[in-house]
């Protein structure tokens, strides 16, 4: 399972490093960060500096995308190339999940939480 959580500047650590930390150890499961530009990556309480390699830009596909919440999680969702990707990836997922204040109840992504799906879960 291809897990992705994209990282941006004030990232809310719990939101992005507590779901990394438990759904690594999930049997066949690979956990990556991607950012829009790779570099350092600093948290919301500016204590945590994380390194992130890969460009969201780079991820084709992937099973279960999960967008964490903090400080700089709307202006992401005010980047219309981030909205773009993340559309086009979700038509693929088997989850699009999300963290606090990632959650699409609170964001420009709500539509695509809004399934037949989804919508009954809730």
């Amino acid at each position: 399972m291809n897990i992705v959580i994209p990282l941006f500047d004030r990232f809310e650590p719990l939101g992005a490093i507590g779901p990394y930390e438990i759904l690594a150890y999930v049997p066949g499961a690979t956990v990556r960060f991607v950012t829009a530009e790779p570099g350092l990556v600093q948290d919301v309480l500016g204590s945590m500096a994380v390194y992130v390699p890969t460009r969201c830009s780079e991820v084709a596909s992937c099973d279960v995308p999960l967008a964490p919440g903090g400080g700089g999680f709307r202006t992401m969702v005010g980047d219309p190339a981030f909205l773009d990707r993340v559309r086009r990836i979700h038509t693929g997922t088997r989850f699009t999940t999300s963290v606090r204040t990632g959650s699409p109840r609170d964001t420009a992504l709500f539509p695509l939480w809004v399934t037949a799906d989804s919508a009954s879960s809730w």
